[in-house]
Order: structure tokens, then C-alpha cells, then sequence
């Protein structure tokens, strides 16, 4: 494709997206990466998300930069929250810290 690529739909978006991520050195983080990209937009086509929504979810996350301290991160509690350690890193690989219960409220971020 190369940079000269023109978009012409919303499959061209995660192919260009994709062949440039596809130059990252670190085998494993391209990996992660690549398989991120492919969810992700995957994600936004079948809900259908809208320009509001999305704004929405920005927000969310923002604020959960904003609340998060050396010794607090806000996006480690809400990824544990959503379940996201328990779906796919074994116990053993988890790093010890603040207890975390998959589906437990968001507070006032989500308010």
C-alpha cells in the first residue's frame, strides 16, 4: 500500500493502520500491537460507535489520567474492574497490588 495510500472505506483505515504497525522492531509488542488494532477497530465497526460515543469513552479515559497518582493508577483498577487481568494473564503472572474484583463499580468516571 505505502504512504502514498488513499482511504476510500473503513477496511483501508485498519490496513494502513495495520502496515504501520507492522514495522515495529519488538517481535512481541508488534504482536500485541497488530492483534490490539484488529479488536479494536472491530470493536468500533459491530457497536457502531458513534462520534459522541467515542467522545464519551475519551472522556472517561482522561479522567482516569487525571486521578491517577505515583501510587494510584486509576487504569489499572478500572482494566481489573472490566476483568481484564482474570480473562487472560494467569495468577501467577499477576503483580501483587490492590485487591481487584472483575465488575466492580467505576464510581463517578462513569456518572
Amino acid at each position: 500500500m505505502g504512504l502514498e495510500m488513499i482511504i476510500e472505506n473503513q477496511a483501508m483505515v485498519t490496513d494502513a493502520v495495520l502496515e504501520a504497525v507492522n514495522r515495529t522492531e519488538d517481535p512481541r509488542l508488534r504482536e500485541i500491537l497488530l492483534a490490539m488494532v484488529r479488536h479494536l477497530h472491530g470493536f468500533v465497526r459491530d457497536v457502531g460507535l458513534t462520534e459522541r460515543e467515542f467522545q464519551e469513552a475519551v472522556r472517561i479515559v482522561a479522567a482516569l489520567g487525571q486521578k491517577t497518582t505515583a501510587s494510584h493508577n486509576e487504569v489499572v483498577l478500572m482494566a481489573g474492574s472490566l476483568g481484564v487481568l482474570f480473562a487472560g494473564l494467569p495468577a501467577q503472572q499477576r503483580q501483587p497490588g490492590p485487591e481487584r474484583n472483575p465488575g466492580e463499580p467505576f464510581g463517578t468516571l462513569l456518572a
